[in-house]
């Protein structure tokens, strides 16, 4: 896992987390379904979790200070898989 902002990285062992947080489970056409869906045709891991915490406009802050965090999660190769965005309640 990266932090953008502390610039961290933390290795985490795959079995500490989720299969919702191992694998993403394309369907032919690309787009992620659940792992019990039999449409899916491959399981691909997530090896790296790169987390972004924004004020909002952009720029870069500390966590605590964040409105926005953007979770960006690839695979091998560095092939993107999906994102998450997160917002802090006012």
């Amino acid at each position: 896992m990266i932090d953008d902002d502390t610039k961290e990285i933390r290795n985490v062992k795959a079995e500490e987390k989720s299969v919702r947080r191992q694998f993403v489970y394309p369907d032919r056409d690309d787009h992620e379904v659940e792992a019990t869906d039999t449409n899916a045709v491959k399981r691909i891991p997530i090896v790296e979790v790169c987390m972004t915490p924004t004020d909002g406009k952009g720029n870069i802050v500390p966590r605590k200070q964040a409105k926005k965090m953007e979770i960006i999660e690839y695979g091998p190769d560095h092939r993107f898989l999906r994102s998450t965005l997160m917002f802090r309640n006012q």
